[in-house]
């Protein structure tokens, strides 16, 4: 009998969930079928015999031993609940159908059971059914249910792609793939023996350990990738010593050591692989599966495990495998797009900007050597207009305006009268990267326009004055170009003084209001862009924001940002709101509801510089008090996490729960929906059925009651319904414009609002 065997006969049975997933899943068919062919055979005598000599089959289904496996080794056992049939039940009566075949035809992909040429043609059919989920949503007869649509689409099409372009590696599988796997393997023990020599460093007999656990014999084996008779004995042996069966109560309690844990879990893999190595063709399996398990973890929980192996993976996979390129493209185009976008309509930013002005001013002057005095009227209008620009945002600043004068020259011994109309048109172009404005110096051009009312001199004789008159008409004809030309430059020095002046005020004072009431915020919460693109066409100023560190992942590709004629327009990603809340510090905290609410509105109010309240919703009542003043317990990895839905949030929460004179409730993680309705500018969130599950292992009535317990506990803090304020007021330059929720969607995981 093999060592494999004896081992699966010990009590120390290893549960198929602990096996490789390829193992695991030969197992478990071939169990599977072992046991359908026994009970047939009681059943009804014959039909083992029909089994055993393939008796008829339906065309496509046929399985070829000798057939190439493709996608049966790359996809998972099961489909994400995502694309499963369940999640269509909100649908009506009329997709039933569709639903049926789909529903079908995924559990045929997923299930490990088809050939090649059927995988294709199951793959060909499910994009038959998206491209059936795209005409409907494009149609309006189904807007009350366009989001269910627009989230099915999303999360069937990915897996889609991901398949079609897995199906290539998989038939070409990596040479040596097997023997890497193995490598990896050996690799992984030196990583877990030097975690564990570290650990055993900080106790007493620490080296005692070392000889027991005989850390350097597999050191040894690890180092030369030892698998002979010899090297799988000692494996076993330090296997058996950390699994414990003869160890005292002291002992038992001192090998639950994580690390001594995590070195047997190990061993315990690692034989599996050294008994039976795995084929080029399962070991390129089996990394394959790795993308689509990566990608359903992250998709359902959005951690941050996950999202370090997609990234990973978007840089392993093109050297790794046949069409490893275009697998890293679809990761690429998924997980690293801009998560926040924006846009603000020209007719908002001119209602904002734009502005008349009159103003009255006297005339007190030296021209020419006479003394003018006068006054003068001064009407002046600012528009704005929006210019196309990839890169910034570009606006001009058009200034147009007329000066009107009444005007009295003396110079001895004549007095002119004057009366000017002279237009003024003045541009600036101004450039916003989403930081600092920068603006060029004003082009500006004058139209003069004087007329001489009259002429008079102080001579009473009248042969005499109508002489002096003459002669001055003729000096003030002659003076008019030099006359006109000073007028037009202190026109154009007066205009543009100013406007350069004011308008440079104004972008620095914006650019000083951005810094406070955004930049600095952002600053503080650590939502700083890592990518920001700022861009205009002539009627949208547009912006596109990707918030992320480099152990994070971003958006996919946004639907279409609605154009908020008059008004604005922004889409939020999920992943923006997972880095907001990665970015409350909660890890590893413990909380009463009180303390919870008022440690994340201290965040905020520190954040914005003002007071923030989230309030305390409407809180439902009874339960027990125990429970009532238990406090949280956050784990230390994606202790918060949202995931948005079709026309939901869903709040994750990894945490378990410290009660006093009571057992604590160990790390769960639980799911709180909120449904999302617009109620005119204001936003309802309405709690749905909180579902709770433990991180690890559990289950039977233990499990029910603490799921029980976390319920009572979360709907003691007061989420039963919030109702969110939606509406704004821009208030520039003394104008104050309301701003008003005028529609609301949530699907694909972006939220899309406008106001107006």
């Amino acid at each position: 009998m093999s060592r494999r065997s004896r081992r699966l006969l010990a009590h120390r049975f290893v549960s198929p969930v602990s096996l490789p997933s390829s193992v695991r899943r030969r197992a478990l068919w071939a169990a599977g079928l072992a046991t359908t062919v026994a009970v047939l055979s009681l059943a009804a005598p014959g039909v083992s015999s029909l089994i055993a000599q393939d008796g008829p089959r339906l065309p496509g289904d046929e399985v070829d031993d000798d057939a190439p496996v493709g996608l049966s080794l790359a996809l998972p056992e099961d489909a994400p609940e995502s694309i499963r049939p369940r999640a269509w039940d909100d649908l009506p009566e009329s997709w039933a159908d569709w639903s049926e075949e789909t529903g079908d035809l995924v559990a045929d992909l997923y299930s490990g059971e088809i050939d090649v040429e059927r995988q294709r043609a199951v793959l060909r059919r499910l994009r038959v059914k998206l491209r059936t989920l795209q005409t409907a949503i494009n149609q309006p007869q189904y807007g009350r249910i366009r989001g269910k649509l627009i989230e099915f689409h999303d999360q069937l099409k990915l897996r889609v792609e991901l398949a079609e372009a897995a199906l290539p590696a998989a038939l070409n599988p990596t040479i040596g793939a097997g023997d890497a796997a193995v490598a990896e393997q050996f690799n992984e023990l030196t990583r877990r023996i030097v975690t564990l020599r570290n650990d055993l460093q900080r106790v007493n007999h620490g080296a005692a350990w070392v000889r027991y656990f005989r850390l350097d014999e597999l050191t040894a084996i690890a180092r030369n990738r030892d698998d002979s008779d010899d090297a799988l004995d000692q494996i076993d042996a330090v296997f058996a010593k950390i699994d414990g069966d003869d160890a005292d109560e002291e002992q038992a309690e001192f090998l639950e050591r994580d690390s001594i844990q995590s070195l047997g879990e190990h061993l315990d893999e690692l034989l599996y692989f050294l008994e039976e190595p795995p084929s080029d063709a399962e070991a390129s399996g089996e990394r394959l599966r790795e993308v689509f398990e990566a990608v359903d973890e992250y998709e359902q929980f959005a951690s941050r495990e996950s999202a370090m192996k997609i990234k990973e993976l978007m840089r392993t996979l093109p050297g790794r495998f046949t069409n490893g390129s275009r697998l890293a493209g679809i990761l690429a185009t998924r997980y690293q797009g801009e998560n926040v976008r924006g846009s603000i309509d020209e007719q908002l930013i001119q209602r904002l900007m734009e502005q008349s002005n009159f103003e009255r001013g006297v005339v007190n002057d030296c021209v020419l050597g006479a003394r003018v005095i006068g006054c003068q009227f001064t009407n002046s209008a600012l528009r704005v207009d929006l210019l196309p620009s990839p890169d910034r945002a570009r606006f001009a600043l058009n200034l147009s305006g007329t000066v009107q004068s009444q005007t009295t020259g003396y110079k001895s011994p004549a007095t002119v009268y004057s009366r000017g109309n002279h237009q003024f048109a003045a541009n600036k172009s101004v450039g916003f990267d989403g930081y600092r404005f920068g603006a060029t110096p004003a082009a500006i051009d004058v139209n003069v326009n004087n007329q001489v009312t009259g002429v008079t001199t102080s001579i009473r004789f009248p042969i005499i004055r109508r002489i002096a008159q003459k002669r001055a008409r003729q000096e003030v004809a002659k003076k008019q170009p030099q006359a006109r030309e000073i007028t037009r430059r202190k026109i154009t020095d007066s205009v543009g003084e100013r406007f350069n002046r004011e308008v440079n005020e104004l972008l620095a004072q914006a650019e000083a209001r951005l810094q406070a009431k955004l930049w600095t915020p952002l600053s503080r919460l650590g939502l700083t862009p890592a990518r920001q693109q700022v861009s205009s066409t002539d009627r949208s100023a547009d912006l596109q924001w990707l918030v992320a560190d480099a152990d994070e992942l971003s958006a996919s590709p946004a639907p279409p940002l609605p154009r908020p004629v008059g008004g604005v327009a922004a889409q939020v990603h999920e992943s923006y709101l997972n880095a907001f809340a990665d970015r409350l510090d909660l890890h590893g905290r413990t909380f009463t509801n009180e303390q919870l609410r008022a440690h994340i509105n201290g965040r905020l109010s520190a954040a914005f510089g003002r007071s923030v309240s989230l309030g305390s919703g409407t809180a439902r009542s009874g339960g027990d008090e125990a429970v009532a003043n238990a406090r949280f317990v956050f784990d230390t990895v994606d202790p918060a996490r949202i995931r948005l839905e079709a026309n939901r949030l869903v709040l994750i929460l990894r945490t378990g729960l410290e009660i006093d004179d009571k057992d604590d409730i160990p790390t769960q993680v639980v799911e709180i929906p909120f449904d999302i309705t617009r109620r005119g500018s204001n936003v309802i969130l309405t709690q749905g059925q909180v579902s709770v599950s433990p991180v690890e292992g559990g289950g039977g009535f233990r499990q029910i009651a603490r799921s029980k317990v976390i319920i009572q506990k979360i709907e003691e803090g007061g989420d039963g319904q919030r109702e969110l304020n939606a509406s704004t007021t821009l208030q520039a330059e003394g104008k104050a414009i309301p701003l008003t929720l005028r529609s609301l969607s949530v699907a694909g995981g972006w939220i899309t609002m406008t106001l107006q």
